[in-house]
């Protein structure tokens, strides 16, 4: 494809200072792009079109796309497995599959991993990351009369994955009386787990043993409700450089990067497209910031006025940072 490229502004209200950066739309436009994961060892991007229930691989190097399709009633996560260029845990209704994937056509192969322990009735695995140790930890929800989007308040949770040495999928409640957990994140050190439950306007913080896997005391890290400079939901997480973390505003055409100790706003971006699904640093120094779109529920006069194409990827350069990207699953 042709890269659409504009010049924007990163604003620093605390400081006050900006800086000029570059946006570029990297890929086609899906339906709704969403759970970016950035492989340093290949170089390239995966995400998903959670509608059509594709997974893309987009080449840093050359810029070509390719896909497979994971033929389920749903998708919620797919992430690489360490140490196997081809393999991948994928999340989708209420199983855990290992699948076999070059990344060079559509011909993804899937297994059932055997799991012990399982999901509420009527919960679908949503979104997901692993943690340092190779866990994976994946939120549940559930929807009102098969909609996509009428999630039921109070029924979802938050489960995490461990692999047996027999590859089995060991799942375990971590939290209960969620809604549709959508940002997953850890901090720097790894002793701090962080939480976005839509629609709810707060990021949660918990205390976090990365040797047990087990959370502890939980805070507010920033309630969006005090900030109505902001618009929309907070979404998506990802890491953020100076240990702070990168929140995307779904419906608000935003990415703010939060203290992770203070929740202050330390700076924000305003996007070109308004629906952001979620975020994640690569490049080849990790300098690069990626962010996923949707085009649902957006009219088609817009859609056809606007230069950039919602539901596409799209890069941001020029930030003169660098920020962790998010780790893979590990399988004994």
């Amino acid at each position: 494809m042709m890269f659409k490229i504009v010049s924007l502004v990163l604003l620093v209200p605390y400081i006050q200072c900006s800086k000029l950066l570059q946006v570029k739309q990297i890929t086609d436009a899906t339906t709704m792009s969403d759970e970016p994961f950035w492989d340093k060892y290949k170089q390239v991007l995966y995400y998903l079109d959670l509608d059509n229930r594709l997974v893309f691989q987009w080449n840093y190097r050359t810029g070509a796309t390719t896909s497979t399709k994971i033929y389920e009633e749903s998708i919620g996560v797919v992430i690489p497995v360490k140490g196997h260029p081809t393999h991948f845990v994928v999340a989708t209704g209420q199983d855990i599959l290992l699948m076999d994937w070059d990344g060079r056509d559509n011909t993804g192969r899937l297994k059932i991993i055997p799991q012990v322990g399982e999901l509420k009735a009527g919960e679908i695995f949503g979104h997901g990351k692993a943690d340092a140790k190779g866990r994976l930890w994946v939120g549940a929800y559930k929807v009102r009369n098969d909609s996509a989007v009428d999630f039921v308040e109070g029924e979802g949770a938050l489960y995490c994955v461990t692999f047996g040495k027999n590859q089995t999928a060991h799942i375990e409640k971590k939290l209960d009386n969620l809604t549709h957990p959508t940002g997953l994140l850890w901090s720097h050190g790894d002793d701090h787990f962080f939480l976005v439950d839509y629609p709810s306007k707060k990021v949660m913080k918990y205390s976090f043993d990365l040797q047990e896997g087990e959370l502890g005391t939980s805070s507010v890290l920033i309630d969006l409700e005090d900030h109505p400079e902001f618009n929309g939901e907070p979404d998506g997480l990802a890491d953020g450089p100076n240990h702070s973390l990168s929140l995307t505003l779904s419906n608000g055409s935003a990415i703010l990067h939060i203290d992770t100790i203070t929740g202050e706003v330390l700076d924000f971006l305003t996007t070109p497209t308004p629906l952001i699904t979620d975020f994640e640093w690569g490049g080849p120094h990790n300098d690069i910031a990626f962010y996923t779109t949707s085009s649902t529920g957006l009219s088609k006069a817009y859609l056809d006025k606007n230069v950039f194409d919602s539901g596409a990827v799209f890069s941001i350069e020029r930030l003169g940072v660098q920020a962790r990207s998010s780790y893979p699953v590990i399988l004994p």
